[in-house]
């Protein structure tokens, strides 16, 4: 739409150039205002100096100011050095200039620039002028074929020419503007997440609608259809007490909007449920969902294992390469990966510190996950890293069809869908207090705003039945989450309840001396302990204890003694979780064998 509103009113590439303009489409480039105050200053005396110095804090300058749809017909101009000195303070961008001064130039550089430039209050007003000559230098480059003299612009990062005409995302709304395209006519605009829209963004859609189409805007404080104006939300989907659970939710967020309930139905929400008081039903849609991808692999492992196998996991593609990228910079076998990151999650910040710890916990829990899940009798697969990246891939999917009956997802990883039943897990962690105080913070504030959505998000994901689960005490691990199966202990269990526990019990006295062979015996030896463990976190914690017991015991940690004692209890942890995960698979067999 917006490459032929540009060549239908003659805007792109306007001047004595013969060639068929139809034929050229811009290059989009994320990189680009970097790149332009890359060749803006090519000509300057130590241009490389400035390039250094003014790069970040230019084009942070550029992108708020095209955000705010300065220089755009009926704006304020970005010529206007008070407009951007605004900015500056607004969003205290000053450390910015002061940390790449420090950081990014040696003091050869930094004395050239005094001289040029001068104390710091000059340096600020110098990038200013900067910032206005490169947002005019950046339409040229967005409209025009040759901008003087040159056809091409540098990308330093893929070390590529990269031909004009050269747009960013937020060049494909100020364009639009700035040029005052026609878009063509539009019956119907209809705007979701109207509380995140910028003035570029208004502008923008004011040209849409300018030909008198009907408006649709969602979650605003009131919302338009055409020339009427409504302060509450119609819904369609959710059943009178989801609505009624929701609407605080709503609430919080800072919306004014009453949500009207269309569907003639009651629904059913209840808080602190287990799988034992409510279990999950057969061919019902049912939806799990948690903010933490960690918790999402071991709920996903936990339902395989209670026999759930139609259970699909769906989250977002970025969760999966954040995990596979973090995945690339660890180095050796799988085993020695989950071993490094267990010994590192001991000792690290709060999952809702920041998200490289997220991710170290999703992988952790997916590796993990994965192991369990892998054939008993196929154990060695578990140090190969294609085995395990192409199960991430094939089991965490963005894709959530129709029939998918039972689905386990983070709370962003689910938006847009919904559930005959949901299932909320750890609802005391919505929203996150330490990121609510973000909201003064100029460049994260918008993760402030998100946590008090996103609990309005999980509720009003539920039609008919809503259901917060009971906190886990033990944070999100297997132990855990099997709790939410079990019986109160105050509570008569049945006779087939009774007999299950009767046979896992007797295999636990019992202590299988079949698996006890001579190959067990020296794995247990080698870990120092007197029997099996009884599930895989305690072997986990076992090789830990061992591993800790080496690098302390002996000086250098790079030795051949401490990478052979590693070695060797990786090797023993290899073996019994091959006997451990046969155990469990024959438990859980037997287990519903009777049930059946």
């Amino acid at each position: 739409m917006w490459n032929r509103a540009m060549h239908k009113d003659r805007k792109i590439m306007a001047g004595k150039d013969p060639r068929d303009l139809s034929a050229f489409e811009p290059s989009v480039v994320k990189q680009k205002t970097r790149l332009v105050v890359s060749f803006y200053f090519r000509n300057f005396e130590h241009g490389e100096a400035l390039t250094k110095l003014y790069r970040e804090f230019v084009a942070k300058v550029m992108d708020l100011a095209r955000q705010k749809a300065i220089g755009c017909p009926q704006e304020e101009s970005f010529h206007n050095t008070e407009t951007l000195s605004a900015l500056v303070e607004e969003y205290n961008l000053a450390p910015v200039l002061a940390s790449s001064w420090t950081g990014k130039l040696n003091q050869t550089e930094k004395l050239q620039l005094e001289r040029k430039i001068g104390d710091e209050s000059r340096r600020i007003d110098f990038g200013l002028k900067v910032a206005a000559s490169c947002l005019d230098l950046s339409i040229q480059i967005g409209t025009q074929l040759t901008v003087d003299g040159c056809t091409h612009l540098y990308n330093e990062v893929t070390r590529e020419l990269v031909p004009f005409p050269i747009v960013d995302q937020h060049d494909l709304v100020y364009l639009v503007v700035y040029l005052d395209l026609d878009l063509g006519m539009w019956t119907h605009v209809m705007v979701d997440e109207m509380q995140d829209v910028t003035r570029i963004l208004y502008l923008f859609i004011l040209q849409l609608v300018r030909r008198r189409a009907n408006l649709l805007m969602a979650t605003l404080e009131q919302m338009l259809h055409g020339r009427e104006q409504y302060t509450h939300m119609l819904n369609y989907r959710s059943a009178r007490s989801v609505i009624e659970a929701t609407q605080p939710a709503l609430a919080a967020t800072g919306s004014t909007d009453t949500i009207v309930q269309i569907r003639d139905v009651d629904g059913e929400y209840r808080e602190n449920v287990t799988f034992h008081s409510h279990p999950i039903v057969a061919g019902e849609r049912t939806a799990l969902l948690t903010r933490m991808a960690a918790t999402v692999f071991e709920i996903y492992n936990v339902l395989l294992s209670k026999g759930y196998i139609h259970v699909k996991m769906v989250g977002r593609k970025s969760t999966r390469d954040n995990v596979l990228k973090l995945l690339g910079e660890l180095e050796g076998p799988m085993s020695s990966v989950l071993t490094r990151l267990n010994l590192r999650l001991d000792s690290s910040a709060p999952a809702s510190q920041n998200e490289r710890h997220d991710t170290t916990l999703a992988l952790q829990a997916s590796i993990t996950a994965w192991s369990k899940l892998a054939s008993a009798g196929d154990i060695d697969a578990l140090d190969s890293r294609t085995a395990y990246s192409a199960w991430l891939e094939k089991v965490y999917t963005e894709d959530a069809a129709a029939g998918d009956t039972l689905v386990v997802s983070t709370i962003h990883g689910y938006k847009g869908r919904q559930a005959t039943r949901v299932c909320i897990f750890q609802p005391d962690h919505l929203p996150l207090p330490d990121r609510l105080r973000l909201k003064d913070d100029p460049w994260r504030s918008w993760e402030a705003d998100e946590e008090r959505c996103i609990f309005n998000v999980a509720l009003s994901r539920a039609e008919d039945r809503l259901h917060l689960m009971v906190h886990l005490e033990d944070g999100a691990n297997r132990t855990g989450l099997l709790t939410l199966w079990d019986a109160p202990a105050d509570l008569e269990t049945s006779q087939s309840t009774e007999a299950t526990a009767s046979i896992i019990s007797s295999q636990e006295s019992a202590g299988e001396p079949d698996e006890v062979d001579e190959a067990t015996n020296g794995a247990l030896a080698v870990l120092q302990l007197e029997a099996v463990p009884a599930n895989l976190q305690e072997l986990a914690a076992a090789v830990r204890q061992n591993l800790r017991a080496a690098n302390s015991s002996i000086a250098n940690f790079d030795s051949p003694a401490v990478q052979a004692r590693t070695q060797e209890c990786l090797g023993a942890r290899r073996h019994l979780t091959k006997v451990i995960t046969r155990r469990n698979l024959q438990r859980v067999d037997d287990a519903m064998a009777l049930h059946h």
